[in-house]
């Protein structure tokens, strides 16, 4: 069986056209492992004659069913050689090791060896498409698909591709990637970063609400150390309540006996301060080395339940910790709930930062509005618009009318300058934004009067709707800003 015939039986399986079993002579040629049992295809020339043949099907799964074979059988320089004298064929290769790439950097952790892997992962590819002669168009567009092609890639990993991608590309541009790639590169990574360590921060100090239920064992209220009472029984947590019944839910609506206990056997409301804490129980018959211990020894309602495993135990030791917490957080947290700020743009992290961070000093706090306007260079007029916005949706108008107070007294704030009384948006979409978000009438009076006063100078956007409605001679409708 030379190389056409195989590749003639592969393509016919993959068409459908001819079952396994009907191959009367020789071996069954299901895949690329089947290709092993052929003998004469170990010959060099064999090899180049199926590559060749298998190309001129134009099949991806007869190609790729040969390329695997002969990179198993052939050196690396003999197999990127073959590459190199087959566009469909090296097309098809490359796209196997982009998608073993992103396979890999999503099964892996953040260790340091899937750190290193998958560094190595972009430079095999990198040497694949050189020694292949390919296209410098068709590499740099294969280098950027590596970064932004895959959005289910973990974002950890994503930034160690990224920066692998950017140190090649600037060490040597060979692969032509344009200069407005590279800052793309470039600000992809600084705003990955900046999400990534937000997202570690601001999950611990705000964490969402964890909700569990389970059944373990309780130790009975009063019990001695030595002679404690052991019970099953079917714990549920919540925001603010720690509460343990016989018997979980479903049995209870399921359940057809009448004499079955329904009642809550006992609960521990959640407090500020209330310790968690790991507790290994020797008792008189057996020892627990996992076990709970919710409250201070000293407290009546403490409870130590029994988690069996360690990992069940640090489950619940940081749902319980993590409730806890919440206990403490300012009430905006609670009020708006925190989103992931995983593969926000600049605009939704600068949003996040107006909404949770605004008050705080910018040193400490990465997304912080400041921080972000520094880093990503933004316009005074797009920070100062979204901090009226975000004031409005959160019916803040106080802190509103104390950014207007400062302004106009030339102290300056995230409108403008001291040394300018006007903001540099003008008082027209603060109008705008104020009356779409039912403002208290003496806050819009005031900036009515403003935006009379200063809309002869026109020192920042105008008014659409209205300039709209005076050219068509409606009436004027209260005043809309423009955004673009």
């Amino acid at each position: 069986m030379n190389a056409e015939d195989v590749v003639a039986q592969l393509f016919a399986v993959r068409m459908g056209l001819q079952a396994p079993t009907d191959v009367p002579n020789g071996p069954v040629l299901r895949g690329y492992r089947d290709l092993f049992q052929v003998p004469r295809l170990m010959a060099y020339p064999q090899k180049t004659r199926l590559l060749a043949a298998a190309e001129g099907t134009r099949c991806a799964g007869v190609v790729m069913d040969v390329l695997l074979f002969l990179s198993q059988t052939m050196t690396r320089d003999a197999f990127q050689r073959e590459l190199a004298k087959h566009p469909i064929a090296r097309q098809h290769w490359v796209q196997y090791e982009t998608k073993t790439t992103r396979t890999s950097s999503t099964m892996g952790g953040d260790s340091e060896q899937s750190m290193i892997a998958m560094e190595a992962d972009v430079s095999r590819i990198l040497s694949i498409m050189l020694s292949t002669k390919v296209k410098h168009q068709d590499m740099a567009m294969t280098l950027l698909d590596l970064v932004f092609g895959d959005r289910q890639m973990p974002l950890h990993a994503n930034v160690i591709v990224a920066k692998e991608v950017l140190r090649v590309a600037k060490r040597t541009r060979p692969y032509k990637i344009p200069q407005w790639g590279l800052e793309l590169l470039e600000e992809f990574i600084t705003l990955s970063e900046i999400q990534l360590e937000t997202e570690k921060m601001d999950s611990f100090n705000a964490p969402s609400v964890q909700t569990m239920a389970a059944y373990l064992d309780k130790r009975a209220r009063g019990a001695n150390k030595l002679n404690a009472n052991w019970r099953m029984r079917y714990f549920t947590l919540d925001a603010t309540e720690l509460s343990y019944c016989k018997h979980d839910a479903e049995k209870l609506s399921q359940s057809k006996n009448p004499f079955l206990d329904k009642r809550k056997k006992g609960s521990v409301m959640l407090v500020r301060g209330m310790p968690v804490t790991p507790l290994n129980y020797s008792g008189k018959v057996s020892k627990r080395p996992y076990c709970i211990q919710v409250g201070s020894e000293k407290d009546r309602n403490s409870v130590i339940i029994d988690a069996c495993t360690p990992v069940t135990q640090a489950q619940w030791i940081n749902a319980l910790s993590a409730n806890i917490r919440r206990l403490d957080l300012d009430p905006r947290w609670l009020h708006y709930p925190r989103p992931s700020v995983y593969r926000m743009s600049v605009q939704g992290l600068l949003r996040y930062g107006l909404l949770y961070h605004h008050e705080k000093d910018p040193r400490h706090v990465p997304s912080h509005p400041l921080r972000l306007q520094e880093t990503f260079k933004l316009d005074d007029k797009r920070l100062a618009f979204a901090s009226v916005v975000s004031c409005a949706r959160m019916n803040e108008w106080s802190r509103l009318e104390g950014m207007l107070n400062n302004q106009t007294q030339k102290k300056g704030t995230l409108f403008q300058t001291p040394s300018e009384a006007t903001p540099v948006i003008g008082y027209g979409p603060i109008l705008d934004v104020l009356t779409s978000h039912r403002a208290p009438l003496g806050l819009v009076s005031k900036v009515e009067a403003l935006y009379a006063k200063h809309e002869a100078k026109k020192p920042g956007w105008t008014c659409r709707e209205k300039a709209n409605d005076g050219a068509t001679g409606l009436e004027a409708s209260p005043p809309r800003a423009s955004v673009a």
